[in-house]
Formats: C-alpha cells, sequence, structure tokens
C-alpha cells in the first residue's frame, strides 16, 4: 500500500485577494485616469481658447466700431472739403464780381460836376455846341479826356474861356475857325484836354 504525503502549505492571500484579477484592475484605474485627465485637459484647452475667442471677438467688435466712427468722420470730412471747395469758387467769384462793380465804380465819373464847373468858367458871348468824355482808370487814378466844341463872338472871351480851362484842368489842344452867317462874324472852337484825377 503506498501512501500519499502531503507537504503542508499555507495560503498568504485572503480567500478574496486572490480571486480578483489585479493586472485587469490596474489598467482599467490608468485608463479611468487617463480618460480623467484627458477630458480636464480638454475642458482647460477649451476654456481657454473659449476666453481667447471672446477677447478676441470683443476686440474685433470694439475695432469694427472704431472703424465705422472712422468712416463716418472720413465721410463727413469729405462733404466738408466738397463744401470748402464751393465755398472757396464762390469767394473766388464773388471777389471777381467786386473786383468788376470796384472797377465801375473807379469809372464813374460826375459828368454833371465837370458841366458844371467848365459852364462856371465861361462868360456871356461863348456856348458850347458838344461835350464829350472819356475816363481810362489805372493804377495812379482816373484819366479823362473831354472835348468840347462851341462858338464865340469874342475872341477875347474865348482866351479867357482858355485860360481858366488851362488853370483848371492843364494842357489844352485849341483849334478855332473863324466863320460868318448873316453878316455876323464869329469863330468856332475845338477844345481838347486830358488830365489824371489822383486816387483818394
Amino acid at each position: 500500500m503506498v501512501k500519499m504525503h502531503y507537504e503542508p502549505h499555507f495560503n498568504l492571500f485572503s480567500r478574496d485577494l486572490s480571486q480578483k484579477k489585479l493586472p485587469e484592475n490596474f489598467y482599467f484605474n490608468m485608463m479611468m485616469i487617463g480618460s480623467t485627465l484627458l477630458l480636464v485637459l480638454f475642458a482647460i484647452v477649451f476654456v481657454v481658447v473659449g476666453t481667447r475667442y471672446a477677447v478676441v471677438s470683443h476686440k474685433h467688435k470694439a475695432l469694427t466700431k472704431k472703424l465705422e466712427v472712422l468712416h463716418l468722420k472720413d465721410k463727413q470730412l469729405m462733404d466738408l472739403s466738397v463744401q470748402a471747395a464751393r465755398l472757396k469758387s464762390d469767394n473766388e467769384a464773388l471777389a471777381g464780381s467786386i473786383l468788376t462793380v470796384s472797377s465801375l465804380f473807379d469809372r464813374k465819373i460826375s459828368w454833371t460836376t465837370i458841366l458844371g464847373n467848365i459852364s462856371d468858367l465861361m462868360d456871356q458871348g461863348l456856348w458850347l455846341d458838344n461835350f464829350t468824355g472819356k475816363s481810362f482808370p489805372d493804377n495812379r487814378g482816373l484819366e479823362i479826356s473831354l472835348s468840347l466844341n462851341g462858338g464865340t463872338t469874342s475872341l477875347k472871351v474865348l482866351n479867357r474861356f482858355i485860360g481858366r480851362l488851362e488853370k483848371k484842368f492843364g494842357n489844352l489842344k485849341v483849334n478855332v475857325k473863324a466863320a460868318e452867317n448873316d453878316e455876323v462874324r464869329y469863330y468856332t472852337f475845338a477844345i481838347s484836354m486830358l488830365w489824371t484825377e489822383e486816387k483818394k
């Protein structure tokens, strides 16, 4: 008869531990931890990117508003520039009109006053048949030319009149002709003179 020999041995693990598969639990736990870390990292990245996007979007909106304001100001400046150009053109036209009107006033002559002055120099026996006058404004003043045509029955009266004209207006050109009508002897004359009235 063969006897079986059993060597005694002790189980160091509890029954519960001996039934668990430790390697599988370890990998599972690592996967859970890794997934959690990935989720946390993804959440952090999402928050950072979202915050960054929000900041950039806010700046973009602010810059867009500033750009719109600048465009509006640029349009206003363009409108003002156009208005300034029109005002300048109108001002130049007005200045030209003022110059023209001023020139016309410079040409204005009180012929009534001149005729009155000439009439004061005339004695009886002297008459005027024709009177013409022209004015030529320049930088110095107003140049005036006069032509007098008339007659007299006395050379003495005519000479006195010519002397008064020379004293008042300057050099004269005189042309005298003798004539006779119904046995009455008289003289016709043509007097021309040119002088300048200085600007006041």
